[in-house]
């Protein structure tokens, strides 16, 4: 339901488990299509959780492709629909920089050659960074700002590092990558899976949201929103919420005591995606509300706060006047247990907004 003086419209249907949007500059919507393999669990909590997955239609056979959505006459309706890339490998995060096409494979980064207004890519990837496959499996993209770098987040291979530290190295972390050298840093760690990505405007600070672990409880430890600093280190596996020591894990008090606090705990289950920052009002908005039926909140810097609810994946448009002849937009994802979904698209003329379905 669309709040008062909203319109929302179903875009695109019939995806197959899409997982992020990225919006070109000619008004193209590129979807990342891909879904977690199966893979054999190794522990009751693993059990538990392919059960639950399962059930939530979270798991099958990937589709692992980026299909480019068209809406040439401008209704609010994607008539057109091509598969820009398929046989990837769980594609998810993707960034348009200059003409060349930037696709973030959950084992590592690949780039491809991109022409305006082009529907298909025929032409060989190159792989321009390599991560371990596996576990939490997206991997988000963002550029920076001079398009010198792209952020790439990658999730724990588990849920505590159950499997050992040795097979989580170079995980649960965002790297930075050089596009120049290809030369690949971790930027900030102790992330158990960051999902989503972006600038503040009038800071340039990085900012996440993270997926923390499981099976302590309610809540506990919460999801959160935050900046990342370079270098930074946020305590998984050893601790959560700045220096909460989780005694699941074995003790190490010195990363412990460099761990620090997130800025901002957000309720609900698990499912968060990417903060969406406002220059206008130096906030942040996200998409909130359980099973994606209450309005979008403004998170004022100033003011910490927890909130209940899922959220989900949202691509804000910001101002889209000068390349597109309609108003300003938003797009969100909603999925069902059939894993097919649909594109839903929001409009407020001459504004930005957040919508779902």
């Amino acid at each position: 339901m669309a709040a008062a003086g909203l319109k929302v419209n179903a875009f695109a249907a019939g995806l197959k488990h899409p997982r992020w949007i990225e919006v070109l500059p000619n008004g193209d919507v590129t979807v990342a299509e891909a879904l977690q393999s199966g893979g054999r669990p190794r522990t009751l909590f693993d059990h538990a959780m392919v059960a639950t997955m399962r059930r939530a239609a979270a798991i099958g056979v990937s589709p692992n492709r980026i299909t480019l959505l068209r809406d040439a006459d401008g209704d609010g309706v994607a008539e057109q629909r091509h598969t820009l890339l398929d046989k990837l490998n769980q594609p998810f995060g993707m960034a348009l920089l200059g003409n060349t096409f930037y696709v973030g494979n959950t084992d590592g980064v690949m780039a491809f050659a991109y022409t305006p207004g082009t529907t298909t890519i025929g032409t060989q990837g190159q792989r321009l960074a390599t991560f371990k496959p596996g576990g939490h499996w997206t991997r988000s993209l963002l550029p920076s700002r001079d398009g010198r770098r792209l952020y790439i987040g990658v999730g724990s291979l588990s849920n505590i590092g159950e499997h050992g530290m040795a097979a989580e190295e170079g995980r649960a972390c965002i790297y930075e990558l050089d596009l120049a050298t290809n030369r690949c840093r971790i930027f900030a760690e102790g992330l158990r899976n960051p999902v989503g990505l972006a600038w503040e405007p009038i800071t340039n600070r990085l900012w996440t949201v993270v997926n923390e672990r499981d099976g302590l409880g309610d809540e506990t430890p919460p999801d959160y929103l935050t900046s990342v600093t370079d270098g930074g280190f946020y305590g998984w596996p050893y601790c959560y919420w700045g220096q909460t020591v989780d005694d699941r894990v074995p003790a190490n008090a010195a990363m412990v005591a460099k761990a620090q606090t997130p800025d901002y705990a957000l309720g609900g289950p698990h499912r968060l995606a990417g903060p969406v920052l406002d220059a206008g009002r130096n906030a942040c908005r996200i998409r909130r509300g359980r099973h994606g039926h209450r309005p979008a909140r403004l998170l004022e810097p100033q003011h910490a706060q927890r909130l209940q609810g899922r959220v989900r994946t949202v691509h804000e448009r910001v101002d889209l006047r000068a390349r597109h002849a309609t108003s300003c937009g938003a797009f969100s994802l909603q999925m069902n247990r059939s894993l097919t979904a649909a594109l839903w698209r929001g409009d407020r003329t001459g504004q930005k907004i957040a919508a779902g379905g």
